[in-house]
């Protein structure tokens, strides 16, 4: 089953916040390396529902150091049972597996942007 949630930031901003010493990317959102992140909250989903609330929480942070930027997702999940991560190869459909993506319009003309698509079992498809 895919499902998977938006956060309506059209027209918006999100300023992200300088990390405070270095960011282990481990899977782990959580400790000081996190804690003054800007938070995403208020997500809607895209499928099944398109626009109406996520049945499921989940935060976003974003931060960023010298080199990177960093994006750190929370999703919880009522039933972890029915959560999918299949294992495939890269650049592949993962519309069939629960994922996170980042979308950057950084243009900012609201019709092109680079993705980055995340699936549980960190396999990622390249998009642009």
């Amino acid at each position: 089953m895919y499902l998977a949630a938006v956060a309506l930031l059209a027209a918006a901003e999100l300023a992200a916040v300088r990390a405070p010493g270095k960011i282990v990317v481990d899977g782990i959102v959580s400790g000081d390396e996190w804690k003054d992140a800007s938070l995403v909250l208020g997500f809607t989903q895209f499928e099944p529902y398109r626009g109406e609330p996520a049945r499921e929480s989940t935060q976003t942070y974003v931060a960023y150091d010298d080199e990177l930027v960093y994006f750190g997702f929370v999703c919880h999940d009522s039933d972890p049972s029915r959560i999918s991560a299949q294992l495939t190869r890269r650049d592949s459909d993962l519309s069939q597996d629960d994922s996170v993506m980042v979308v950057l319009d950084t243009f900012g003309d609201g019709r092109s942007a680079y993705s980055f698509p995340r699936t549980l079992s960190a396999l990622s498809r390249t998009a642009g």
